[in-house]
């Protein structure tokens, strides 16, 4: 608006040189000479007090103007109240529901100081003992999992972490350095994002800037480029994929492998898929002989022969015992390999195979063509150790009775109930001393748990079917001999210096393997000792056994994060079970776990969720169930809910009432109340995938809806407004003059009832035909006999009194200032003469103070038993202080133009600034539908509010707020199809990648820092630009600004490189698009530094 005409510009030094040029003229004998005398000082007084009429004259314009406006009903716009979802926490203990009815008040402390900042709930709920305890979303077309992150249903909000690689890392990789990991923790969710693509890792341990992952790295990045953070966000259908579809097959002796290993499965009607590499991957869990890492490892090679699956495990890796589900064993194991990408999942191919019985047994590979089984993983003559892969002397070179020979195979010897062989080879030896060999008795031992107890080997010796040669060692000739036994049931492990085994041990008990000859020397006469001993000398000792298929000590199933027990059924023929299975619903889904029912209701859960544009044609069709169990039948039904979410595509509350057969069902591994809501035309598609593909990405944009980002889900959570209410104020009394007025005692005031007794004014009968009426609201106070002493009428407020009559109960209110003015008895009624006869009920709040921050409120001022806190996990919007009279001076010539009817672009944009005093910069794009095509009769609002952060973008409230207004003020033509759009704008990241000198080494930091403070306000969407005044919508800086502005830094010497993001393709944008200042790269030097001392600095 333009400035209103002066009707005298002369100034102050004007009047001054005027009055000093009349002197002479008038009062010639008046010299005036030096500004310090009394007289020049009585000319100045003169002139300004002509200064002060003159400025008081340049107003009237201005006022005549204001007062016009006035008489067109033009009034300062009242402050605006903000909004605010508040959630309630039951104490602990708490068992039942509890109401917290409208109107509760709560408060928050003021950062400025001050009274408490009020709010008032806006609608009944009913808050649950019940606790959202977990929360995932399935994808049924991939058969992916996807969990809430760590900590994410706690109180509070997660912080952003975003930070960068210290180094490169590359594919397969399971660790990595990174710059921050000071708010990481084990468990947490790693993006890793690199141009489109984004990998998500598990972190498993932080030690310093070293992160341990639980998976290997599928890509290689580099330092340059790549972003790292952690996912703090629900992000539906996206991110870690927990899915995992694994069988487990547990024995504790069976799978006690230490060596090269034939194990064969017997399965009835064994399916191929069973040993496809392209579908599953067979291993066990055991310890790397090359590395000593624990880990699942895959079995060299299997294969399908007559309904047996063979595995070959060619290697000396040990099997070792690990706990699954609870349930310690040995395991190997059949997982369905993950390949998402592909075009047909796994499971599709395997989830219709059933088996019954598993037999298994396992059977050691041939190590060469004279040898065969598994060689002993510990020996000792006595308590020396043996070299068994060498030849040894298992008693010594000369063994006395009582010499033992302990060895140990973990392996073979828990094969209970298996044939056990011997094999070895008894050499020659050296010098034959066989005729000193005196009878020798072995005796073969194992340990049964609390004594040692003889093996009973295979054969009778007396009738010569097992060589009692062979049994005490004494057929020297150097054949390779063989004893068989079975392994009894009752051995256990026990130690033998120090190492825990299960041990047989040889004992020498009788007889000898030789003599000690002492001769006497004829020379010298000295004793010489001449030892005659053929003492066993073993080689090549190694344990076969060819055991029996044996049932499966444990079987465990793992789909969808839930284990189950299969144990029973692989143990009977006429019992199947599927090893594989995916969820049972049909589409994609969110699930939601309570950890007891949530009856009753109205119970509200609150979806705070990221903005998001979506579209009239797809938008989500969803379905709300929950677990139902009737009459002993579970299944899934309806739950009726209240979803003022739109379909989970904006921030708000759902209710519902929870029903008295909720039921406990086990999913993911938890046995809870879940709630699953269903998208049952697959729409939402994670914003990445929608716009990988830039051939598809309009089709995408209409077929398909971004899937929701949730930021928080909280329970007994409803909307607040920065309302407190006052009831029964007293105004004043009325004198029975026209034009009377009346204040409230605070201000500004968002609405009011008005009640006026007029007892004394009305007759009996007059109360009564006002009582009968409808449109009158009427309220009586009767004493104890029931007799009226006072009567309430309650009078209606109007914009005007011009059009009311004499007889109207009509008043006119300026809420602003809060202020109410009667009629004067022609144009509305006087009320009647009475004490104390005018009293209001009203709410006042509203101003940008009531935009508090998250968490800020932390009392409740209404008494409710059994809350112990409350607290507002989302900041607050949408409040606004009362309009300047200069922007009231603005729109009032706008009223006259638009009339409140938007029909122009400038009425649209006027309209826009009037329905909310936060929005800064908006802008009008005529026949633009919703999805950014042209289409006649569709209006999109683009609007920015205000804000300092780096992109500003309208919150939910703010834009249902402006859509709202603009409905009520646009042609049908626009509202009745729903063809108004309002929304934020679309950001263009400018990026600078600069290498900038420093006049020296001291000043390097403070232009680092200088430059990233000048480049971030520069490209600030609001207050940058040429002017400070923002940028225009769709326009984009030079190259050349940013030299400029680069170079205007104290302590710089020149900008030696420069370069942008922005391409002669980018440099007219559409008119939806504002700048912002992105990631920028600086890196600064010193005059005359090597390149080797460059230090760079990245701006976040």
């Amino acid at each position: 608006m333009r400035a209103p005409p002066k009707i005298n510009t002369i100034k102050f030094a004007n009047i001054l040189q005027e009055i000093r040029n009349l002197i002479p003229y008038y009062t010639p004998e008046w010299l005036v000479a030096d500004d310090n005398t009394p007289d020049s000082a009585l000319l100045k007084i003169f002139a300004h007090m002509i200064t002060g009429t003159l400025e008081q004259l340049n107003q009237v314009p201005e006022k005549n103007f204001i007062a016009f406006l006035d008489i067109l009903g033009v009034q300062l716009l009242p402050a605006q109240q903000s909004r605010v979802p508040v959630t309630f926490y039951l104490s602990q203990g708490t068992v039942k529901t509890i109401l917290i009815p409208a109107k509760t008040s709560v408060s928050a402390q003021s950062a400025q100081g001050g009274d408490s900042i009020n709010f008032e709930t806006e609608r009944n709920i009913l808050a649950t003992p019940a606790q959202l305890v977990d929360a995932y979303s399935f994808k049924k077309m991939e058969d992916s999992v996807f969990s809430i992150p760590p900590y994410f249903l706690a109180k509070g909000r997660l912080n952003p972490v975003s930070t960068k690689l210290i180094s490169n890392v590359r594919e397969g990789d399971t660790s990595l350095f990174l710059e921050n990991t000071l708010e990481i923790k084990p468990g947490d969710i790693l993006e890793f994002q690199k141009f489109s693509n984004n990998e998500y890792v598990e972190v498993d341990n932080i030690s310093g800037k070293k992160v341990t992952l639980k998976d290997k790295l599928i890509n290689s990045y580099r330092t340059i480029n790549t972003r790292v953070e952690k996912v703090i966000n629900f992000e539906l259908f996206t991110g870690k994929n927990k899915q995992e579809h694994i069988l487990y097959l547990g024995h504790l002796d069976i799978f006690n492998i230490t060596a090269s290993v034939r194990v064969t499965l017997e399965i009835s009607n064994a399916p191929e898929q069973l040993v496809n590499s392209e579908f599953v991957q067979w291993e066990y869990w055991g310890e790397s002989q090359e590395t000593k890492i624990l880990g699942w490892y895959s079995f060299d090679d299997y294969e399908i022969v007559d309904n047996n699956i063979t595995f070959i495990k060619n290697n000396n890796d040990e099997i070792k015992e690990k706990e699954v589900n609870k349930v310690k064993s040995r395991w190997i194991r059949c997982v369905i390999i993950d390949s998402t990408e592909s075009e047909s999942l796994e499971i599709n191919k395997l989830d219709t195979i059933e088996i019954d019985t598993i037999k298994v047994t396992a059977t050691p590979l041939e190590i060469s063509d004279t040898t065969a089984g598994v060689p002993l993983n510990k020996a000792f003559y006595n308590d020396v150790p043996i070299d068994a892969s060498q030849e040894f002397y298992p008693f010594g070179k000369q063994p006395r009775q009582l010499d033992t020979f302990y060895f140990a195979n973990q392996e073979a010897f828990s094969k209970k109930g298996v044939t056990l062989t011997l094999q070895f080879q008894i050499k020659q030896p050296e010098e034959d001393h066989s005729n000193e060999i005196q009878d020798p008795i072995l005796s073969w031992e194992y340990w049964n748990g609390s004594s040692w107890d003889k093996i009973i080997f295979q054969g009778d010796v007396s009738q010569g079917e097992t060589d009692a040669t062979i049994i005490n060692l004494t057929q020297q000739d150097g054949s390779f001999v063989e004893l068989s036994f079975i392994c009894p049931e009752d051995i256990e492990k026990t130690t033998i210096n120090g190492e825990l085994q299960y041990w047989l041990r040889v004992r020498l008990i009788n007889g000898t393997y030789g003599r000690e000859v002492v001769q006497i020397n004829s020379e010298n006469n000295e004793n010489i000792t001449e030892y005659r001993f053929n003492a066993p000398l073993l080689e090549d000792f190694t344990i076969t056994y060819v055991p029996e298929a044996s049932l499966l000590d444990y079987c465990l199933t793992f789909n969808n994060l839930q284990y189950q027990d299969k144990t029973e059924e692989s143990k009977t023929t006429d019992i199947t079970f599927k090893p594989f299975e995916s969820l049972e619903v049909l589409h994609q889904s969110l699930y939601l776990g309570f950890d007891a029912p949530p009856l009753k209701g109205p119970i509200s859960i609150f979806f705070s969720l990221e903005i998001q544009a979506y579209t009239k044609k797809n938008r989500p069709q969803l379905n709300w169930e929950y677990y139902s169990r009737r009459q002993g039948k579970g299944e899934w039904v309806p739950l009726e809910v209240q979803d003022l979410t739109n379909g989970l595509t904006r921030s708000g509350t759902v209710e519902f009432i929870g029903s008295s057969d909720f039921a406990q069902i086990s999913r993911f591994g938890q046995l809870l109340y879940w709630i699953r809501v269903v998208d049952v035309e697959d729409k939402f598609k994670p914003e990445k995938k929608i716009n990988s593909n830039k051939n598809n990405r309009q089709d995408n944009a209409v077929n398909f809806a971004p899937a929701p980002k949730i930021k928080g889900i909280d329970l007994n959570t409803t909307w607040a407004s920065q309302i407190e209410t006052i009831n029964n104020e007293i105004l004043g009394s009325s004198d029975g003059r026209a034009d009377q007025t009346f204040t409230f005692s605070k201000s500004p005031v968002i609405s009011e009832e008005l009640w006026v007794n007029e007892f004394n004014a009305l007759s009996s009968e007059e109360q009564k035909n006002l009582s009968r009426q409808r449109k009158i609201r009427v309220r009586e106070v009767k004493d104890n006999r029931g007799d009226i002493q006072e009567f309430w009428v309650r009078w209606e407020p109007k914009q005007e009194l011009l059009e009311s009559d004499q007889n109207d109960r009509h008043y006119q209110v300026d809420r602003t200032f809060g202020q109410i003015k009667f009629g004067n008895g022609t144009q509305g009624a006087i009320p009647p003469i009475g004490a104390n006869n005018i009293i209001a009920n009203y709410q006042l709040g509203g101003g940008t103070k009531g935009n508090i921050g998250r968490f800020e409120i932390n009392a409740l001022k209404s008494s409710i038993a059994y809350v112990d806190s409350v607290t507002n996990p989302e900041p607050g919007e949408g409040g606004t202080d009362t309009e300047l009279l200069e922007k009231a001076l603005q729109r009032g010539p706008q009223i006259l133009k638009h009339r409140n009817r938007a029909v122009t672009v400038s009425d649209f944009e006027y309209l826009t600034r009037q329905a909310s005093r936060s929005i800064s910069r908006v802008k009008c794009l005529p026949n633009f539908n919703d999805q950014g095509n042209y289409e006649l009769g569709w209006v999109t609002l683009i609007v920015v509010p205000n804000s300092s952060e780096l992109q500003p973008k309208p919150s939910l409230l703010l834009r249902q707020q402006v859509e709202r207004y603009l409905q009520k003020h646009t042609a049908n033509v626009v509202t009745s199809p729903k063809h108004l759009r309002v929304s934020g704008p679309i950001y263009f990241e400018v990026v600078i990648e600069t290498v900038l000198i420093a006049d020296d080494i001291e000043a390097i930091s403070n232009v680092k820092l200088r430059a990233m403070e000048i480049l971030n306000a520069f490209l600030h969407p609001l207050t940058g630009g040429y002017s400070n005044q923002g940028w225009e919508f769709g326009r984009l800086p030079c190259l050349s600004d940013f030299y400029a502005l680069l170079g205007s830094i104290p302590g710089l010497d020149r900008v030696e490189s420069l370069i942008t993001n922005i391409t002669d393709d980018e440099v007219n944008l559409p008119a939806y698009t504002l700048v912002s200042s992105g990631q920028h790269l600086i890196s600064v030097k010193a005059k005359n530094i090597s390149e080797s001392n460059i230090s760079e600095f990245t701006v976040n």
